[in-house]
């Protein structure tokens, strides 16, 4: 399947673009604009506006007077969802022919498109559209699944594949609440001005079944193939669409993981194992710990597709032994997570997660493991060892997750001095030991 991946990670350890002028020489004027009561906080008087084309026969649209290197165009039709009005706009032109479309309200439309993020150009080579000869993929149909990435040459553990922007944005308070009808309108209007190459591969995701209609066609691209976003704003995340990054197929041991860095609103993929030349490059659509019956009971009531992965074909002998690994990590974290006097975690039983880890394929997620053995090596208070893990995680962590994660800071405390962190000797409560 093509379709790609909404999740939702609360764990704590778990816890934007230039844009180049539209052609021709516009000439400005110092004028009210009539859109003025649809966004009253983007116009004021005396503020220079740039009127652009007209954008098919029902659109009116101008620039946004935000600066002069930020150009969009604003769709004339609203919806309304509880009170608020739901707005699509688009900015004219972003890095080598990709663009970006928000759906959201005129308020955070203006604090947003005021970010560093959608105003300046962000050194990231990886995120230019590039030919099909330099990239180390390529898309190939795959039985049963779709369209698929191949690796088209080695592709080391750690490296990263590709960092893409979404096409699509949608404001998590307009989705899903909002009808189909006017969320489907709204994505219509927000996919139309996208660049021709960058619209085209948005066009040709999957929608796991037929459409009626372009709006509908729409719709359906947008909710197959959604991740949720956090731009880090304060307000609700988003729900964003991405076209290259959801041609990657689900696996329940997958070779690549991801994140998105809200600083350039891209989601970045990386190698969590060596990749050989004609592998498929894979993702986790869910939360991969998990037992063989639920993973495929998810994959198949959200995705609709029976996963056929080795882990979900292998031998019963085989998926009962994965089955009682994923059970162990479970009880490991309740325990290792469990900071009260009556707390049995060891630094032996971190170490141990950090094994079964290992031996579930859960490459991108390692950090989780190796922070939880740092803590209880500090906790005991072997600063060798806290120090150590404190190392591999921040490694494994910022490799797979970015910076300004909660483990980030926490580590890198524990490297400063271990014995002012919180948890330097936290075990050694009345009735254990050192050790």
């Amino acid at each position: 399947m093509a379709s790609i991946i909404q999740r939702y990670w609360s764990s704590l350890l778990w816890l934007p673009l230039i844009s180049v002028a539209a052609g021709g020489d516009d000439t400005c004027a110092l004028r009210h604009s009539p859109a003025s009561s649809i966004v009253p906080s983007l116009y004021a008087p005396n503020s220079a506006i740039c009127t652009v084309p007209t954008v098919g026969s029902n659109r009116s649209v101008t620039d946004v007077p935000i600066s002069e290197q930020s150009r969009w165009i604003q769709d004339t039709q609203c919806h309304g969802f509880e009170g608020v009005q739901f707005c699509a706009y688009t900015q004219s032109s972003l890095n080598e022919g990709e663009s970006v479309s928000l759906i959201t309200t005129p308020e955070r439309f203006a604090k947003l498109a005021s970010e560093s993020a959608f105003r300046e150009r962000v050194d990231d080579s990886s995120s230019q559209v590039l030919s099909e000869s330099s990239l180390p993929y390529r898309d190939v149909a795959i039985p049963g699944k779709g369209i698929g990435l191949i690796a088209t040459r080695p592709i080391r553990a750690g490296q990263r594949i590709m960092a893409h922007r979404p096409a699509v944005m949608v404001d998590g308070r307009a989705y899903p609440g909002m009808s189909k009808e006017n969320l489907a309108d709204l994505l219509a209007r927000a996919v139309e001005p996208l660049p021709p190459v960058h619209r085209d591969r948005f066009l040709n995701l999957s929608t796991h079944d037929g459409a009626n209609g372009y709006t509908d066609l729409v719709h359906k691209i947008f909710t197959t193939n959604t991740f949720r976003t956090s731009v880090n704003d304060g307000e609700s995340d988003f729900y964003s669409t991405f076209t290259e990054v959801s041609r990657l197929n689900h696996d329940c041991q997958p070779n690549c993981g991801y994140y998105f860095d809200h600083t350039t609103l891209s989601l970045k993929v990386i190698a969590a194992t060596d990749i050989s030349p004609g592998e498929e490059l894979s993702v986790s659509y869910i939360d991969v710990l998990q037992p063989r019956s639920k993973r495929q009971g998810y994959l198949h009531t959200h995705w609709g597709f029976h996963c056929s992965c080795k882990r979900c074909t292998a031998d019963a002998h085989l998926a009962a032994e994965s089955d009682s690994r994923i059970a162990q990590i479970h009880r490991l974290r309740a325990e290792l997570d469990d900071y009260s006097d009556s707390s049995t975690a060891t630094p032996a039983k971190a170490e141990l997660l950090v094994l079964l880890f290992e031996l579930e394929g859960a490459a991108g997620r390692m950090h989780e493991a190796l922070y939880r053995a740092a803590i209880e090596w500090s906790g005991v208070g072997d600063a060798a060892r806290a120090v150590k893990y404190a190392r591999l995680c921040l490694d494994r962590g910022l490799r797979f997750r970015g910076q300004g994660r909660p483990f980030e800071e926490s580590m890198r405390r524990l490297l400063e001095d271990p014995e002012v962190h919180w948890s330097w000797r936290s075990r050694l409560h009345a009735g254990r030991e050192e050790g």
